[in-house]
């Protein structure tokens, strides 16, 4: 389309800054700046520069989306079925909704360094592990840092699951009258809800940790977040 379009390009006004286009100038065909179609063609430097100021517009916004950090928060840790990563996500009010995002992803099995440097960055209320997961191996070196871990119960298991369900429900039309939950926007955690699976447990329903396609770390970890987090003695609303 360039190749057929620029020889009637020369003596046309730019797309972009409106001066004619002169031969022996370097023209690009230029996009619309949404992505729909083309605009038609454009001095080279004005499409670039427009090009540059458009794409860094979208990465500071992205950035801005996933950077968003409650500043009171708890923190829920799991490790993955293989022991390869772990999980550590923060919950927090924002007005009466709770939102969680993934506030760290690492390799290995030893969260304490990152637990640390959220705790100097944000007010963090708890620090929960069930005891009978992979992150049991955790509750022991967070201690003896003198962080206090919240260690949850076969019954606070299957409260947690319930509450987190009906929270990401109550988003919807017919949800529940309950107290929403929202994943701050994150590809990891948005893989995970999509292959989330269910197993019982005694006459109860939690979250499947074995044999899915994806590392269901993020997912318990947020559960327990947000278990915390409804379960914290002054209820006060988180700030960004």
């Amino acid at each position: 389309m360039r190749r057929a379009g620029l020889q009637f390009a020369y003596g046309m006004p730019c797309v972009r800054c409106g001066r004619v286009m002169l031969r022996g100038q370097a023209l690009d065909l230029d996009h619309r700046d949404d992505g729909n179609g083309w605009a038609g063609f454009a001095h080279a430097h004005c499409n670039r520069s427009a090009g540059a100021t458009l794409g860094n517009a979208l990465r500071s916004k992205r950035k801005r989306r996933r950077g968003l950090m409650l500043q009171k928060v708890s923190l829920g840790i799991q490790v993955s079925e293989v022991r390869s990563q772990t999980a550590v996500v923060a919950a927090g009010w924002v007005g009466d909704e709770i939102h969680f995002e993934l506030a760290a992803y690492i390799g290995g099995t030893e969260p304490v360094s990152e637990v640390l440097k959220l705790m100097a960055a944000r007010t963090v209320s708890g620090v929960v592990v069930d005891p009978h997961s992979q992150a049991a191996t955790t509750i022991r070196p967070l201690a003896k840092v003198g962080i206090r871990v919240i260690e949850l119960t076969t019954s606070d298991l299957t409260v947690a699951f319930g509450d987190f369900v009906d929270g990401i429900n109550a988003n919807l039309p017919e949800g529940p009258n309950v107290t929403k939950v929202k994943a701050v926007r994150d590809p990891r955690l948005d893989a995970v809800m999509q292959h989330a699976d269910t197993r019982a447990v005694g006459g109860a329903t939690t979250w499947q940790r074995r044999g899915l396609p994806v590392d269901m770390s993020p997912l318990d970890g947020a559960t327990f977040a947000v278990w915390a987090v409804l379960n914290e003695p002054d209820r006060l609303p988180a700030i960004y």
